[in-house]
């Protein structure tokens, strides 16, 4: 028998319950979308605050005097405790951190030797986290020069000693399941010579990650419906925005203390400072002090560069501008540039040539325009060789001028890219032909050329030169 129900009342029900499915099921895929990327996003912040805090505990290392640390014989030397002291106050400091260590390279590529670790002088009791009072092999501390094999760490080995990075998967040794991150230790001359490592549970980092979104999912799990979908969705997006503001502030923070610029100068003055020390009662005090001021004040100058980079790069992103349009012939902007740093390119034995149209009249903010230039040119110069040539051509197309700045230095390996124009960015290939650069110079001159609707760009072949192009209208 079968029964026929024909009623408007019911089809409208009908209708009605299958858009209230659709919309459901819509919502609820949503959620588990937007709860899965909220992981990703959250486990790529946290990958980025370990490598962040890698970088800025690199300033605690005095890279200068861990030659002095070598063997076993070495860890009564103050050098060694107070390396040692410094590494277990950085653990101590960052939530989830299980050790904190420096390695250097043997003559072997696939095996490193400890040069320190938080742990070394940690007590027994100290050492014996589960409490069953033996000191076992996953809880001993390594030893000085005690050999490592990294051969399944190719992170560790690569791109450890060349910036602040972090392993792309969990790696596991004798003392557990770790994701690392690892920032190169430098002399004050630029040198690497160790690798920090920071490493973070297995446990611990999947937990911050798996939390995300848990809640949300058994409350929509138990409730349903479609004003839990959308209070629950609402609720989540709220609150991935807040970890991810605070993460990213934490991020900036450490970005800031990590630029390593700050270091050098210190220890010029340092330096500088106990010479004269040593030397106040010395019949030849004025010859000391004469070379000694010219390293003081290298180093003042060093550290306002820096500090006005970072001031600059800051305001930029905050917006906080006042924009001053008047006409600017670029021409006088770009001989001017070039006159301004005549003494780098001088010591550098490096020559400009223009190639540059006679009156090219643009509207625009001379300060911002000539700092933006600055930056170009000053990256043209620092990766370019000795006796090499930087062409500066400039011509107008319809309402538009094309400027290019070519140099024939070391060029941008192409996957570095799209990270350049970042702040705290650098080609990775850069610590090599500029040890002290900032990884600020693009970002800013990206903004400032922003500033006046102009707009840059790059072209760059490996080993063979860069050529910055930038877009700016005349009015």
């Amino acid at each position: 028998m079968f029964i026929h129900i024909h009623s408007d009342g019911q089809k409208k029900h009908l209708l009605t319950s299958v858009l209230v499915g659709i919309v459901a099921i819509a919502m609820l895929l949503l959620g588990f979308l937007l709860v899965y990327r909220g992981h990703s996003l959250v486990e790529q912040q946290l990958r980025d605050r370990l490598r962040d805090a890698a970088a800025a505990g690199t300033l605690e290392i005095n890279g200068d005097v861990l030659q002095q640390i070598r063997s076993p014989a070495d860890a009564n030397s103050p050098v060694f405790i107070d390396t040692v002291h410094r590494l277990r106050r950085l653990r101590d400091s960052i939530t989830n951190v299980s050790s904190v260590y420096l390695m250097r390279k043997t003559n072997d590529p696939n095996t490193f030797s400890f040069i320190a670790d938080g742990a070394m002088l940690d007590s027994k009791k100290e050492l014996d986290d589960n409490h069953d009072g033996n000191v076992e092999a996953n809880e001993a501390a390594p030893t000085i020069a005690q050999l490592y094999d990294v051969s399944k760490f190719p992170v560790l080995r690569n791109e450890a000693f060349l910036r602040p990075t972090v392993d792309t998967a969990f790696t596991t040794d004798q003392w557990g399941t770790v994701i690392s991150g690892y920032a190169p230790v430098r002399t004050s001359s630029g040198k690497v010579v160790a690798v920090l490592g920071i490493d973070m549970n297995a446990q611990d980092f999947l937990g911050q990650t798996r939390d995300l979104g848990t809640e949300f999912l058994t409350f929509l799990v138990l409730l349903g419906g479609v004003y839990v979908v959308w209070v629950s969705i609402f609720l989540v997006l709220q609150w991935r925005m807040d970890v991810l503001r605070t993460l990213e502030e934490e991020r900036t923070n450490l970005l800031l203390l990590a630029s390593h610029q700050l270091g050098e100068p210190l220890t010029i003055f340092k330096f500088s400072v106990e010479a004269l020390a040593e030397e106040k009662n010395s019949p030849s005090l004025s010859e000391v002090v004469g070379e000694n001021l010219g390293n003081l004040q290298q180093g003042i100058a060093r550290m306002e560069s820096v500090l006005s980079l970072l001031s600059t790069a800051t305001i930029l992103e905050e917006g906080v501008l006042n924009v001053t349009l008047q006409n600017v012939e670029l021409g006088e902007v770009l001989r001017g540039v070039a006159h301004d740093i005549g003494a780098v390119l001088q010591e550098k034995n490096q020559s400009v040539v223009f190639e540059v149209e006679e009156n090219l009249v643009l509207e625009a903010d001379a300060h911002f325009l000539r700092r933006a230039v600055h930056e170009l040119f000053d990256n043209a110069s620092a990766f370019s060789p000795n006796d090499s040539t930087i062409t500066v051509a400039a011509r107008k197309r319809g309402k538009q001028i094309i400027l290019e700045i070519i140099d024939h230095g070391c060029g941008i390996p192409p996957g570095d890219f799209p990270r350049l124009f970042r702040k705290f960015e650098r080609g990775s290939n850069a610590p090599t032909h500029r040890p002290n650069g900032y990884g600020l110079g693009l970002f800013v001159a990206k903004r400032l050329f922003g500033l006046i609707g102009g707009r840059v760009t790059l072209r760059s072949h490996l080993d063979e030169g860069t050529t910055a192009i930038v877009s700016l209208p005349t009015r």
